[in-house]
């Protein structure tokens, strides 16, 4: 895919599609008419997942070193004003800069367990980096 924003949605959509494993193993999709497939599993999320950190540490080297890993429920999205909160804890984080996300791949997300990778930003706040199902 050419376009660098396009294939990076692309590739997160179809890493929350993979399955974790816990309530199935695989997941096999195939095209209208198609013979082949392709399958999904356990460790082809975690190839999507680490996909997309080399691409984002290519980007920028020293945003990995920034980054942290908020794990709780996701309890709140804006995308109008650009934030989502998430429970951890008990305590209300609150994330800035979810920017272009889809709404597909946050939405779904809402009252779920998540894992949302963050860096810091001005005066205390978070930036968001990524989110995906915790499962």
């Amino acid at each position: 895919m050419p376009k660098d924003d396009y294939r990076e949605t692309f590739l997160k959509l179809t890493r929350n599609l993979a399955p974790a494993g816990e309530v199935f193993s695989e997941m096999e999709i195939r095209g209208s008419g198609e013979r082949r497939s392709i399958v999904l599993s356990p460790s082809s999320r975690k190839a999507l997942s680490d996909t997309l950190r080399i691409s984002r540490i290519s980007a920028n080297p020293a945003a990995e070193e920034e980054e942290t890993v908020l794990q709780g429920v996701l309890r709140a999205l804006d995308l109008d004003h650009d934030w989502l909160d998430v429970s951890v804890d008990g305590t209300t984080r609150r994330v800035f800069g979810v920017g272009e996300t889809v709404d597909d791949l946050i939405g779904a997300l809402v009252n779920r367990e998540v894992r949302v990778r963050v860096r810091p930003g001005r005066r205390g706040t978070l930036l968001y980096v990524d989110i995906e199902p915790e499962e």
